[in-house]
């Protein structure tokens, strides 16, 4: 029987419709798989695929196994799991994996970036990034004396330099620790009095991390770290927010920050996407008015458009489906799982990991200002 080369690129489109999962097995076929799947190009093409699908993760809450589940070992069990969530259709949200978190009593996730998520235990030093994608994770000792309870956190890939960095941020300090180079740097905050709004997770869209900061005026701007230079600066808001003053939110939207308010009135939210960078000079686009909302603007949570309507997590029991065009609102099940107060994370199947020079050792530094 004849055999028959087929061309790299029908390979290489072949391999892009698989998960990550199984791409990381894949690279053990042989070294040109392995160079194919390995590359940059290939991981970026690959993760961008993942960036439009409707897929979400949350940890299970505690009462996950019922009301009538009273067992140690099941609460044990429930702390250390995820579940996988797709939404199909516009109807129902269905768990389409459960995934085991590396250690067990971990918290929610405190912030993602591409795939990787930023886990934390009780003691609030020791992180652990994690990729449940291919099952890979890493830890992170937090060394500085100014730990503050009320931290917040963020978490960004330079594709330039193939480097994560993870952002910690209290009300005096925050420090920088590179992946790549293994190594901290510790930063006097930035010349705004406040803090970050809520002690929110960061958004991760575009190259940046952005955040709520909240003055002692109590005036909201949109925050950003760049990773080219470890620098925070202000991001200009929608030319109604900057008039109007209202309190704001942020949101990734298809890999497009979102910031959405009140609008007139307590039952409108106005949703705002940013252009991406080189598009428009990455102005804000007005996408969307919500009418007829009855929650509070702090309790939703944008999750995705489809097509012309968007999800919102209306509150911590409920997602909904709303129309603009008819300005009604239908609700999304989730089978066989009850919605708890952790957030909903996008989900993306990648292959990106942080690449550690070294392992790092738990040694106590102190406060030296850059």
């Amino acid at each position: 029987m004849a055999s028959y080369d087929v061309p790299n690129d029908i390979v290489e489109n072949i391999l892009l419709r698989l998960t990550a999962k199984h791409l990381r097995g894949l690279k053990a076929v042989c070294k040109s798989w392995n160079t194919m799947i390995s590359d940059p190009v290939f991981i970026q093409t690959h993760l961008h695929r993942s960036k439009y699908s409707h897929l979400f993760q949350s940890k299970l809450s505690l009462n996950y196994y019922g009301e009538g589940a009273c067992s140690s070992s099941s609460s044990a069990r429930s702390r250390d799991k995820y579940r996988l969530f797709e939404l199909q259709g516009e109807k129902k949200f269905l768990i389409v994996e459960e995934l085991v978190s590396p250690y067990s009593g971990w918290k929610a996730v405190l912030c993602s970036c591409n795939g990787v998520l930023l886990l934390t235990d009780s003691l609030s030093r020791l992180y652990v990034l994690w990729n449940p994608s291919i099952r890979a994770e890493t830890e992170i000792w937090f060394p500085y004396d100014f730990y503050d309870r009320h931290m917040s956190y963020g978490l960004c890939h330079d594709p330039t330099f193939d480097d994560f960095k993870v952002v910690f941020i209290c009300l005096d300090y925050y420090a920088v620790f590179s992946c790549k180079n293994n190594s901290w740097s510790m930063k006097n905050r930035f010349s705004y009095t406040g803090r970050v709004k809520n002690y929110s997770r960061g958004i991760f869209v575009d190259g940046a991390i952005y955040w709520v900061w909240r003055r002692e005026t109590r005036v909201e701007e949109i925050v950003y770290f760049d990773p080219s230079d470890d620098k925070l600066r202000v991001l200009e808001r929608p030319k109604y927010v900057e008039e109007r003053g209202k309190p704001i939110y942020l949101a990734d939207l298809g890999g497009r920050l979102c910031v959405y308010c009140n609008g007139r009135d307590k039952s409108v939210v106005r949703i705002w996407t940013k252009e991406l960078k080189g598009s428009d000079g990455g102005s804000w686009k007005e996408v969307m008015t919500v009418e007829n909302v009855r929650a509070p603007v702090r309790w939703l949570r944008p999750l995705c458009f489809l097509g012309d309507k968007i999800v919102i997590r209306l509150n911590v029991l409920k997602i909904v489906v709303y129309c603009p065009r008819e300005k009604t609102f239908e609700e999304v099940g989730v089978e066989g799982f009850r919605l708890s107060s952790f957030e909903l994370v996008p989900y993306m199947d990648s292959l990106l990991f942080p690449t550690r020079t070294n392992k790092q050792t738990r040694k106590r530094k102190y406060i030296e200002s850059t």
